[in-house]
């Protein structure tokens, strides 16, 4: 490779990175060395280039041993197949190894780390496209090799994965991707919110501080917050917020963190799963039973308040759309007696996701349904059989037409507009339920028919609805992208608050907040503060039915918006503008300028930035009034642009303190003109 060749990769890679809106990435390029003589590489390593790769650990030592001795800053990558027998010289001459595939040669590295002293950086070489004549660990293994290299105390720091020529590769590693998040979700060893949340319990019926301590609460909404800011193309989230607003438990106030946790998995689960199914695991959800009383439903004397709830708001909906009636709540009251929560299973290290069937408290009666249920009897069953009940239930609610109708209402209102009119609910939503009934209730494949129609994308479905505070929220901070800018500290000069960028001193705080779980830890609290007080507290929500936006005719997505949430609006996005997001006492977390501006195709020409901040945040131009007021407030009254172009330019070419804040004022005035506008709090 020439230095020409180099420095040309290395711009190709730029160019992709901003256009795929990841500026936060900086890969290393890998030179690699192999079979080239020392004459070949000395102009990279004279250009400041420090990474190579070689794929003998005779030929690296040959080529390397002598040059390494006079530069330490060389850093040698073993990319081939790595022999047990040459373990000890591979170990003495490279530093990343990124061919681990098997356990004998990872228990050889290990031993041979301790005997040299060293620690190398490793990575697992993963056979992606299952292909016969090469070598690396299976996808389905690479989570039991991972843990296996770790408890050899081995760094493992990666995967090394070379897809098939033939195919798509991005299609690779969205399997491995799936692998991942299934072995995230389902194992529970660690919970998702480690290390705040999920210590396991030192007994098996634990202490009231231990079940609601507020450490394992507020680590699992972090974990929750920072799971959804960085979704990117992905409406996994979006959706897992439908499920939580459509089926909605305080599983923190009634079972502390573990409800929360398994009710979590459930949501996240089952965006994907049939809503079928999906309701049949909720009505034994340990939050659930809870919540709606079935855990302490006697047969003598049926709670029928999770069996009203389940028609009303989970599955076929209420008058006039549904006719159940009475009888019906009493009916499924009596199938579901029995269920109860398995204390014992849920607070035991590693349980999986279950409810306890106690057949003594069954009624055994048959249950008379009525004509909206076409008659439907459920019989009566003694012993264990009464848990079969519980099916009968659910295929009797999704055998009504109204199950899929009121589903696919409920998810054009959350995704479009609160107010379903009878063309809208002819021409839409019925063909929403068919889909749903055709693919086995699924909520994906009728929300992928409504996102693809021409209905939602017609004009009159833009800026309609009023975001909520999770929306507007996190829309704003990823915007500027907050989290993965620059800690500030905060100081008093003249009563007046002013920043300086260099690091905080870490002693300054009881836990190290440059540390990236602490400042995690930090930013979300701070979000999730944010949507408390715009009145959207994540699994809390204020009853039964959900947040009131999203049900409660005439009003719905008003009830975002008062003389209290707007205010806090106000704050949230004030703040992050000017200020940044506080994270702890004299520390804030604030954009980085430069990074963000280059985000924009011609960020010193005024008026063609104002054009592209109005497309990005408001999705339309704004009136030339407007425009105006704007432009007065930043370049003032000559409203000459090329004060702007200067300050711009100025500090892009010298970044120093003095042209950053002679920029930065004009761009946070800029910004706080937008998020004072009412067009930035609607859809």
């Amino acid at each position: 490779m020439s230095v020409d060749k180099l420095t040309s990769i290395q711009n190709e890679i730029q160019l992709k990175i901003k256009d795929f809106n990841i500026l936060d990435l900086k890969p290393t390029i890998v030179a690699v060395s192999k079979t080239y003589p020392l004459s070949n590489i000395l102009p990279l390593i004279k250009y400041g280039h420090m990474h190579y790769g070689e794929n003998k650990v005779q030929e690296a030592i040959n080529k390397w041993t002598e040059i390494k001795v006079k530069n330490k800053k060389i850093i040698l990558h073993l990319i081939g197949r790595l022999q047990t027998n040459k373990v000890k010289s591979a170990i003495k001459i490279f530093d990343y190894i990124h061919s681990l595939d098997n356990e004998k040669l990872a228990k050889k590295i290990a031993e041979e780390q301790i005997k040299q002293k060293k620690n190398i950086k490793i990575f697992i070489q993963v056979n992606i496209g299952d292909e016969n004549h090469k070598t690396g660990i299976n996808k389905e293994n690479i989570f039991s090799f991972y843990k296996f290299c770790k408890d050899l105390k081995l760094n493992i720091i990666g995967t090394m994965c070379i897809p098939p020529k033939e195919g798509i590769s991005k299609n690779y590693f969205m399997e491995m991707d799936a692998a991942a998040y299934k072995e995230r979700y389902e194992s529970d060893d660690v919970a998702p919110g480690a290390p705040f949340i999920d210590r396991p319990y030192k007994r098996l019926r634990p202490t009231f501080e231990e079940q609601f301590g507020w450490e394992r609460k507020e680590a699992i909404e972090t974990w929750v917050l920072k799971s959804i800011y960085e979704q990117r193309t992905s409406i996994h989230w979006k959706l897992f917020v439908f499920l939580h607003n459509l089926t909605p438990t305080s599983s923190f106030d009634l079972g502390g963190h573990k409800f929360a946790y398994n009710y979590i998995k459930l949501l996240f689960s089952g965006v994907y799963s049939s809503y079928k199914n999906f309701i049949y695991d909720l009505t034994l959800d340990p939050s659930m039973l809870n919540y709606l009383n079935l855990n302490l439903s006697r047969k003598d004397t049926p709670d029928e308040n999770y069996a009203r709830e389940l028609q009303e708001l989970f599955t076929v909906g209420k008058i006039p759309f549904s006719k159940y009636t009475e009888e019906d709540v009493r009916g499924i009251a009596k199938a579901l007696v029995g269920w109860k929560i398995d204390y014992d299973v849920v607070y035991r290290e590693g349980h999986e996701h279950e409810a306890q069937f106690e057949s003594w408290n069954h009624d055994i009666s048959d249950k008379q349904f009525s004509s909206f249920y076409k008659n439907n009897v459920v019989l009566g069953k003694e012993g264990d059989a009464g848990r079969e009940e519980l099916e009968e239930v659910v295929n009797m609610l999704f055998g009504t037409e109204e199950s899929c109708l009121y589903i696919s209402r409920r998810l054009y209102q959350f995704f479009v507009y609160p107010d379903v009119s009878d063309s809208v609910m002819a021409d839409v939503v019925q063909q929403m339920a068919k889909v749903m009934r055709e693919n086995n209730f699924s909520i994906i494949e009728p929300l992928k028919l409504l996102l693809k129609s021409e209905h939602f994308f017609d004009k009159e479905q833009f800026n309609t609805l009023i975001k909520s505070p999770l929306d507007f929220t996190i829309g704003i901070y990823k915007e500027l992208d907050i989290y993965n800018g620059d800690l500030t500290k905060w100081v008093q000069q003249e009563n007046k608050n002013y920043y300086y960028s260099e690091n905080p001193r870490s002693d300054l705080f009881p836990e190290n907040v440059t540390d990236p779980v602490a400042k995690t830890w930090y930013f979300f609290r701070n979000m999730r503060w944010s949507l408390n007080s715009g009145g959207m507290e994540l699994f809390s929500p204020p009853n039964v039915s959900g947040w009131p936006a999203y049900y409660q005719a005439p009003v719905y997505d008003l009830f975002w918006v008062n003389s209290v949430t707007i205010k806090k609006r106000k704050e949230t996005s004030e703040g992050a503008t000017r200020w940044g997001v506080w994270l702890y006492e004299g520390v804030n977390a604030k954009y980085d300028l430069k990074k963000y501006l280059e985000t924009y195709s011609n960020p010193s020409n005024f008026n063609a930035l104002l054009s592209e901040i109005e497309s990005r945040l408001l999705g339309s131009s704004l009136p030339e009034q407007a425009r105006n007021r704007i432009k007065y407030s930043v370049l003032g009254e000559g409203l000459n642009p090329q004060y702007w172009t200067d300050s711009v330019n100025d500090f892009f070419n010298t970044p120093n303190e003095e042209n950053r804040n002679n920029l930065s004022w004009r761009f946070e005035t800029l910004l706080y003109q937008f998020h004072e506008l009412a067009e930035i709090h609607i859809h």
